[in-house]
């Protein structure tokens, strides 16, 4: 069985953006944390770094993951 780890380069950069626009979904409160210590690293930085997006922002980081397979519903507006 082959296994692909997701989060050791193509991931890490965005990790801040992704982690705020899912803290600012309302209603949701915290995220699954990844078990690649690295990438966790990077993810509880963002959560400590957390600011709150706007309604635009959300929208915008939304946008950049449409083309993506959703395995959570997110609200579109």
């Amino acid at each position: 069985m082959e296994t692909r780890r997701l989060g050791r380069t193509e991931h890490r950069s965005s990790v801040a953006v992704f982690g705020a626009a899912a803290l600012s979904v309302p209603g949701v409160h915290g995220f699954c944390t990844p078990g690649d210590l690295d990438l966790l690293r990077a993810c509880l930085v963002a959560a400590r770094r957390f600011v709150p997006l706007d309604a635009a922002q959300r929208e915008a980081a939304s946008a950049q993951v449409a083309h993506e397979e959703m395995i959570f519903p997110m609200p579109t507006g």
